[in-house]
């Protein structure tokens, strides 16, 4: 059996945006539930409005991903007025689908990690 982390993320996104998130996930819950993929909810962080959330991690699993995953990998464009401004012009929303494999281990070094206290601003350096 596979196993694969999804993340759904309006990133910086308005509203609308974190509305999409919403929505992706439940259509992504209502395939999932169609094509026999389990997919579990880790974390939702939730955006200002209701029904609105800023990001989604999910975890799915299931003997054949790969049609699933590739179906929602990547940048998902919605096609919507917005619900939240009446008179708004723009009508396309974005949010992005990121897929990572459950046995990939990242290799972490703390020498690599440079922390900045609260406050401070860093500086350009050029390479």
């Amino acid at each position: 059996m596979e196993k694969v982390i999804i993340q759904i993320t309006a990133g910086k996104g308005p509203a609308e945006c974190c509305r999409v998130v919403y929505k992706v996930l439940e259509l992504m819950l209502k395939q999932a539930t169609l094509t026999g993929i389990e997919l579990t909810i880790v974390e939702q962080k939730q955006a200002n409005t209701n029904g609105t959330l800023l990001s989604a991690t999910l975890l799915a699993q299931g003997n054949d991903l790969s049609s699933f995953i590739s179906e929602w990998q990547g940048t998902i464009q919605w096609i919507a007025q917005s619900p939240y401004r009446k008179f708004h012009k723009r009508k396309n929303w974005f949010v992005g689908v990121g897929v990572f494999k459950t046995d990939e281990q990242t290799a972490f070094d703390i020498k690599d990690v440079n922390w900045k206290p609260p406050g401070h601003r860093a500086r350009a350096v050029k390479m």
